[in-house]
Formats: C-alpha cells, sequence, structure tokens
C-alpha cells in the first residue's frame, strides 16, 4: 500500500509507523520514497508534530504549507507538505500512515480522502496480522502445554480415531504418540488400554461430559493401572462437534 501511495501521488516519501508497546510512541515501520535510510529509526511520541497529533487526537491532520506554518510543527525534513492519517482498529490507535512532498500545496482534497481509504484497508491488514499473530503465539502456548502436561491426553476425532497423544499418555502407558496416531478407538478398547474405550467415546459424542470415572489401563509391559478419566466433547465455534478430549490421571498409589 505504500508503495501505491508513492505512485499515485508521486511524494517525497511515506511513512508508516505503528505505536510501540508503552502506547506513548510511534516507531517507524516502513519507509518508501527518496532518501529513506536517515529515517529508518524516526520514533516520534504522541501529540508531537503533525504525525503526533494525528495519532494523539485519532483524525487526519494535514498542511499544505509547513514554511508557513512556522517552528511549532514538527516535520519532516525537506518536506514542504504533510499528510498525516491515523490508523485505526475501531477506537483503538494501531498506528500513522504519513505522507510528505517536497512541493507546497500537494495535498488536494481528493488526494485525502484518497489516502484515508487507503489508510483505512492498511489498518484492517494490520489489524488482521496482528490476530493471526496473537492466535498463532496462543495456539503455540497451548500445544506446548499440552504435550507437556503431568496428566495424560489424548483427543479423538469424530470418527474416533487418535489425533493426539501427550507425554503424559507416553508415560503412563508406555506407547508413544507415533505409534497411537491414527490407532482408532477400538485399538484402545482391543489393547487393554482402555476396555470401555468405546462406550465412553459413544456417550461424550451424544454431547455428555465424563467426569471423574475410575478406569483401568494396561501398560505396554502389561501393568494394570488405576486412572481417572475425564472425557469432553470439543465443539467448534459453529456447534460442531470436532471429537473428543480425555485427561487421564494415574491414581495407582492413592489406593
Amino acid at each position: 500500500i505504500l508503495q501505491e501511495v508513492v505512485e499515485m501521488l508521486r511524494p517525497q516519501r511515506a511513512f508508516l509507523l505503528l505505536v510501540d508497546g508503552t502506547r506513548e510512541r510511534l516507531v517507524m515501520q516502513r519507509v518508501v520514497g527518496n532518501e529513506t535510510q536517515p529515517f529508518e529509526r524516526l520514533r516520534v511520541g504522541l501529540g508531537e508534530g503533525l504525525i503526533g497529533q494525528g495519532a494523539a487526537f485519532g483524525r487526519t491532520r494535514h498542511c499544505n504549507d509547513l514554511d508557513r506554518e512556522g517552528s511549532h510543527v514538527a516535520r519532516v525534513p525537506g518536506a514542504k507538505a504533510q499528510l498525516c492519517i491515523p490508523l485505526l482498529a475501531g477506537e483503538r490507535l494501531l498506528g500513522v500512515l504519513d505522507i510528505s512532498a517536497m512541493e507546497s500545496d500537494a495535498f488536494k482534497p481528493e488526494d485525502i480522502s484518497l489516502m484515508e481509504t487507503l489508510g483505512g484497508l492498511l489498518a484492517l491488514a494490520i489489524d488482521k496480522a496482528d490476530y493471526l499473530e496473537h492466535t498463532s503465539r496462543t495456539r503455540d502456548y497451548l500445544e506446548n502445554l499440552i504435550a507437556n502436561a503431568g496428566d495424560g491426553i489424548f483427543v479423538l476425532d469424530p470418527a474416533g480415531v487418535v489425533v493426539r497423544w501427550n507425554l503424559g499418555m507416553e508415560r503412563l502407558t508406555g506407547y508413544s504418540a507415533d505409534e497411537m496416531r491414527g490407532q482408532s478407538i477400538r485399538y484402545l478398547g482391543s489393547s487393554g488400554v482402555f476396555p470401555r474405550a468405546e462406550d465412553r467415546f459413544s456417550c461424550v459424542m451424544k454431547g455428555e461430559r465424563l467426569e471423574g470415572v475410575e478406569e483401568k489401563t494396561r501398560t505396554r509391559q502389561g501393568i494394570d493401572l488405576d486412572v481417572v478419566l475425564t472425557m469432553s466433547p470439543i465443539i467448534e465455534p459453529s456447534g460442531t462437534l470436532a471429537g473428543v478430549s480425555a485427561i487421564v490421571r494415574d491414581v495407582t498409589e492413592r489406593r
């Protein structure tokens, strides 16, 4: 989008600055145009100059004659006109699109309107990217949490096929994740890992939740263990039943 801005208006430079973690400053993310290197580390406080004012008040700010405005306008060096468009997701400030030109009177009303439209598209793209990054980090954290949990955790898809088998299940049963992924619910029963696995699975797939059910499990070495089993349906936001999750806790030593 920054490149499109430069090609449409032929300004001196176009800047993308985003709010930093303190929510008090804007930090340069991308600059396109002439002599960009001096601006790659640019930082602007909220309320400072046109850039900071546009960010602080959440409104487009522009000046078509920076020389006439005087020293109270903190401006991009060498610029004669400047247009600053805040990038907002609802009322939340994401950053600023700033465009500077070498000539005075560079920005006509129709140019400002067009740039505000592009700014809106840019804000949507940034907000979407932030959401995806946050979702990815959350997913990675949960994946790690499940994989390394002390209790055994396994997940079955709607057909009763094992799709997840964590380290806790490996330690508890002696069966590795590589062995168990792709195995059917029938195998869990016939192998002795969970003799009543099919019955339990059928109940949960009907929408029931089994909590604290006492079970027996047989390890690869043929050792019988007392466990407490909790099984829950996995329901997607759409309401579709996506499978069953199970948490298994070894309580043998408590017997």
